[in-house]
């Protein structure tokens, strides 16, 4: 379990829903958010004593080493090249960027300041079910694993409008990036690189779609998906079946199964306090197939704390983080090629 003794100071860029959940977790010395009041509340309640509106000052201070950015998706760029060019680690929000370029642009910014950048969307390779998903991979149970399918649908639970619908700027795409793929399905494609240790995709296939109902949204604007999800091919055989909704009319589920040539395994990798069984199918001594349910691991993890600690520890120890930028800017190419399979209604080769 990463430590929560270390020496690092660090600055908080954005004080909403998101910073506040990570401002328990970890010492922070500052704090910036353009609505002032805010950051004023946020380091009252948390014992912060720096405060700013403006997060460049935040930047200007030597003592802070590290930054966690907690902005919308579409400032992410530029927060996180301005923290990197002055000289501190980054810990950015997810979705990683709104867009390729974007994203490639942080990357390179990371490699030629030599500081690292790291992403949220690490937050559930910490769980007890995942990493042991990961393991029962690695030490080969399954065998050659050839098809895995990953789906995370709710019938509304749309970020801006049903949760949290105060931040409107998840119904607009050139803010957040796109919608359902982007905003949850970042956690996806983090649980598969995680559980296979990368994906090489080759192709890919699928849809997004707009329009479950006609919400009210206060005449902002609202244009990313509810609903998508793809066929992604990758270069070893591997086939991943990806679907995520938002909002759909349709019977609610999140599971993954993982299927091997000699055998196979069922979990929800994210869990809310519902219980789910999570299941090994093999064949027994005999060579009949047969259906293991797995003890409940252990409580203990907590996916807004663990990926702050991997961050902090990763900066201590000289290692790469859980996540990568470059690892999360290439799920954010996976994603758009799949937004351009959609729109094309074609197979996009990456």
């Amino acid at each position: 379990m990463p430590t929560q003794k270390h020496p690092l100071q660090i600055g908080l860029i954005g004080t909403g829903m998101i910073g506040r959940i990570q401002l328990p977790h970890c010492k922070v010395k500052s704090v910036a958010d353009v609505n002032i009041e805010s950051a004023r509340a946020a380091a009252s309640e948390f014992g912060v004593p720096d405060v700013y509106a403006d997060y460049h000052e935040l930047l200007d201070d030597n003592a802070i080493d590290a930054v966690v950015v907690c902005t919308p998706p579409f400032l992410h760029k530029e927060m996180s090249r301005d923290a990197l060019r002055a000289g501190k680690h980054v810990l950015c929000e997810k979705p990683f960027a709104t867009d390729v370029e974007s994203a490639n642009t942080m990357v390179a910014v990371a490699k030629e300041t030599g500081y690292t950048l790291a992403c949220c969307s690490a937050r559930f390779r910490f769980t007890p079910v995942l990493k042991r998903a990961t393991a029962m991979i690695a030490n080969g149970e399954f065998g050659d694993v050839y098809f895995i399918r990953t789906v995370g649908i709710g019938r509304r639970g749309r970020p801006g409008l049903e949760y949290h619908p105060a931040a409107r700027w998840f119904l607009d795409k050139n803010k957040a990036g796109g919608g359902a793929l982007m905003d949850w399905g970042c956690y996806d494609l983090d649980m598969l690189w995680g559980l296979l240790g990368g994906l090489r995709v080759e192709s890919v296939t699928g849809f997004a779609f707009q329009g479950v109902d006609a919400p009210d949204t206060g005449g902002y604007t609202f244009n990313v998906e509810e609903h998508g999800g793809a066929y992604i091919r990758c270069t070893d055989g591997l086939t991943i079946a990806w679907e995520r909704a938002s909002a759909c009319h349709g019977h609610e589920e999140a599971r993954t199964q993982v299927y091997g040539s000699r055998g196979g395994l069922q979990f929800r990798y994210v869990s809310w306090g519902t219980p789910f069984p999570t299941e090994y199918y093999h064949d027994d001594e005999n060579g009949r197939p047969t259906t293991e349910a797995l003890p409940e691991t252990a409580a203990g993890s907590d996916i807004h704390r663990d990926v702050l600690y991997d961050f902090i520890d990763a900066v201590l120890e000289g290692r790469e983080p859980a996540t990568t930028g470059k690892m999360a800017a290439e799920m954010v190419r996976i994603t758009m090629a799949v937004y351009k399979a959609a729109a094309i209604r074609q197979t996009v080769q990456l």
